[in-house]
């Protein structure tokens, strides 16, 4: 049995936060670097309870189990204490910059189908940079590239970094993780960080395929001549489907392109080529879209 705590107290910090093995509790799943020091710390707890129990196997039956039941709960409780006395004595140790916490009902819709994402769930990076939902009535972790849409306001929440385009003037700038977004008549805003940009129109594009509208555009393939209102947005694969979505009256349309797929604006100052990723200026010049969010500044600090 101690060679098997050993064994655990050893692997324990090298575990990445998980639903599964560990300690499970909130202050450990607030980060990504709580979970790692809470494990750390219980690694060398469980490494020397193991050790400690090899030692003291020559006692007697009685004696041996019940060393071995108050090892076993020293080895639980100093980790779990450990934590939570630091998350109270030191607020900052509950490491949250990692997160947003939804403050109201929001929704995602994708396929066709919506699904609910409850106020008070929050959005959580991993260590490999993906985005979960934590559901906070469900306490389900899922993976996420959606924006989730606010069910009383004018407004998403971006759960990744996206390529900001003002075509126009054709400035690009990166929109930080968590983003909010709204967008009120002719004004939009970006906030993150406790931080709030006014921005002129434009799109969102996340360097791939995803394209967030923030201002009404037409969209035109298969014949189709599709007016979508600000927030709308479109998915469009090379070599697969294009998924159309409606924010206003939540319409989905979803069909493969037989022709170009193109979005613009009915002044004609820009026009997108979705599959191609590039776009043609009021000018009639054409540029390719940049792709890589990473090696841009944030709006920000932009503006």
């Amino acid at each position: 049995m101690g060679v098997l705590f050993v064994v655990i107290g050893n692997y324990l910090p090298k575990t990445r936060m998980n639903a599964t093995i560990g300690i499970k509790i909130p202050t450990t799943y607030s980060s990504e670097a709580n979970w790692n020091a809470t494990h750390r710390l219980a690694g060398k707890v469980w490494l020397a309870g193991g050790v400690l129990m090899v030692a003291l196997w020559w006692l007697p039956g009685a004696w041996a189990v019940a060393a071995l039941f108050g090892i076993l709960a020293v080895m639980v409780l100093i980790p779990v204490v450990a934590v939570l006395l630091l998350a109270f004595l030191i607020p900052s140790f509950l490491d949250r910059s990692g997160q947003y916490t939804l403050p109201e009902t929001g929704w995602q819709y994708y396929g066709g189908s919506k699904a609910k994402v409850p106020v008070g769930s929050y959005l959580k990076q991993d260590s490999e940079g993906n985005t979960h939902i934590v559901d906070s009535e469900i306490a389900a972790d899922f993976s996420t590239t959606l924006p989730i849409y606010f069910e009383n306001l004018s407004a998403v929440v971006i759960p990744g970094e996206m390529i900001y385009y003002e075509p126009r003037s054709n400035p690009c700038a990166k929109t930080e993780l968590f983003s909010e977004v709204y967008c009120e008549r002719n004004n939009v805003r970006i906030l993150s960080r406790e931080k709030e940009t006014a921005v002129d129109r434009g799109f969102l594009f996340d360097g791939e395929d995803f394209y967030l509208f923030l201002e009404p555009v037409v969209v035109k393939f298969n014949g189709y001549s599709l007016e979508l209102p600000a927030l709308s947005y479109v998915e469009a694969r090379y070599n697969g489907d294009v998924m159309i979505f409606n924010s206003q009256d939540k319409s989905f349309l979803i069909e493969s392109p037989k022709s170009v797929v193109t979005a613009g604006i009915a002044t004609g100052d820009y026009e997108i080529s979705l599959l191609n990723d590039s776009m043609v200026l009021h000018d009639g010049m054409r540029v390719l879209l940049f792709t890589r969010v990473d090696l841009l500044e944030s709006i920000h600090e932009q503006k």
